[in-house]
């Protein structure tokens, strides 16, 4: 299929950093829409991925920073 750009866009993510392909799980891993649901199990620990396709994908989680920055100042 396609491949669509994506953002992320949050207060968590570092000022103007940009991202081509996560550290992992697997050494094919990529970013895409199952990186969502990947993210999720990895931030709230759930025991099991939903399939095989958000075990593969990125996690987003990676890309968060532990605090919120501050967004209001330029």
């Amino acid at each position: 299929g396609g491949r669509v750009a994506g953002y992320l866009m949050s207060p968590y993510i570092a000022k103007g950093a940009v991202f081509q392909e996560p550290k992992g799980p697997t050494n094919t891993s990529q970013f895409d829409l199952s990186s969502i649901s990947s993210t999720v199990k990895t931030l709230f620990s759930l025991p099991n991925f939903l399939t095989k396709r958000d075990a593969w994908a990125g996690s987003f989680e990676e890309l968060l920073l532990d605090e919120l920055r501050d967004v209001w100042r330029l």
